[in-house]
């Protein structure tokens, strides 16, 4: 039966391969996308279904910085070499020229998503590219989760090893940890947001300077939050309507119309709040 499976994911490889051919242009040669469920089993696809088959046959499918279960992992990014379990990674190296390569981490209410982003070993030049355009890769993951979201939902799924296996538990947990320095939520950055307390917020939005005061960015945080107008304003001791002034400042500062606008702008922006 896993073998069928196997094959399935091997069969997607023409498919993913032509969704995914818009990233060629900017040199980005490999694309793999895997979920993780709540119920420990497991979705993946590949622009490289040989690479799929090189995986699953040598059980390397679930011993990787990026396999263990769904709720260890945040919103995050992953430049992999910088993580400390590479092994997955080294044999991508060695078996296809995959190589420079980053990771996007997005959890969702039935585990967790995970879109690998790869080139030739000899491109170190793509990781700028990465840094400096984490908006295109967001749009191609909406990109990519329109044409399969039908075929995800109805891909059939492997098992991973169940969390009660203690020896494995701990093996994965030693590589994924390493991976909360890129999550928001992290001690040490939230010590480094509270050293770095300023009485006014500069953005440059369009190539514009635009200077935010504390209670604006506190309001747009908790929008980003997807909190309501009345949620922010319990939590900041005001009222609904200064809020709503507040957010308003803002979206003509920055040049937006919608609420929607202003968050859309403020994650495309990539800044932390």
């Amino acid at each position: 039966m896993e073998q069928l499976i196997i094959d399935f994911f091997i069969s997607m490889e023409r498919e993913t391969r032509l969704i995914c051919s818009p990233l060629k242009q900017f040199g980005i040669t490999f694309f793999a996308f895997a979920k993780t469920y709540k119920d420990y089993s497991q979705v993946n696809f590949s622009t490289h279904g040989n690479w799929l088959q090189y995986l699953f046959t040598n059980n390397l499918h679930y011993l990787g910085s990026f396999d263990g279960f769904p709720e260890w992992y945040r919103s995050g990014y992953a430049i992999w070499s910088s993580l400390i379990e590479r092994t997955i990674f080294e044999e991508g190296y060695n078996f296809g020229n995959i190589g420079n390569g980053i990771t996007i981490t997005r959890p969702t209410e039935d585990g967790c998503e995970f879109f690998h982003f790869g080139s030739d070993i000899q491109n170190e030049t793509i990781l700028n590219f990465y840094f400096n355009n984490l908006d295109l890769l967001n749009r191609f993951i909406s990109y990519f989760k329109e044409k399969t979201l039908t075929i995800i939902n109805q891909a059939p799924r492997f098992q991973i090893p169940a969390a009660t296996d203690s020896t494995l538990l701990n093996q994965i947990q030693a590589r994924i940890l390493p991976l909360d320095i890129y999550n928001s939520k992290n001690s040490s950055i939230e010590e480094f947001i509270q050293n770095t307390a300023m009485k006014h917020y500069y953005l440059t939005v369009d190539n514009r300077d635009i200077r935010l005061s504390k209670r604006e960015v506190d309001c747009l945080r908790l929008l980003t939050l997807d909190d309501t107008a009345e949620a922010n304003a319990d939590q900041l001791f005001i009222s609904r309507r200064t809020v709503e002034k507040h957010i308003n400042n803002i979206k003509y500062k920055i040049g937006c119309h919608t609420k929607h606008g202003l968050i859309s702008k403020i994650l495309e922006k990539n800044i932390l709040l």
